[in-house]
């Protein structure tokens, strides 16, 4: 989505969730980052139900290779959304700590 708040998310999901688009959703903050996959065709988990009430606002720097693992993640995401291959976080929530570099995925 490549948005940096949480009104514009809220935003991005109504209008897939109307459109029955894919929602293809990243989001970062210091060394930290996460993304997911919002497919109304395969499920009808949404980015509402992760953050069902917009949290306190932790505002932390952005750094730039956090954005670039996170954004290369969306992408290929995208791609597999696209081309039918793989398996694809729906239901499922990929986060990463670029200090430590430990990842994990969260079932939805």
């Amino acid at each position: 989505d490549c948005c940096d708040n949480f009104d514009t998310r809220y935003l991005i999901d109504n209008q897939c969730f109307l459109s029955e688009k894919t929602y293809i959703y990243g989001a970062i903050q210091g060394f930290e980052g996460q993304v997911s996959v919002f497919d109304p065709h395969l499920s009808a988990s949404r980015y509402r139900d992760l953050y069902p009430e917009t949290p306190a606002s932790t505002l932390k720097s952005v750094v730039g290779p956090t954005a670039a693992v996170v954004g290369a993640v969306e992408a290929h995401e995208a791609l597999k959304t696209i081309c039918g291959y793989g398996n694809t976080l729906v239901n499922r929530l990929w986060t990463i700590n670029l200090k430590t570099m430990q990842s994990q995925i969260i079932e939805l």
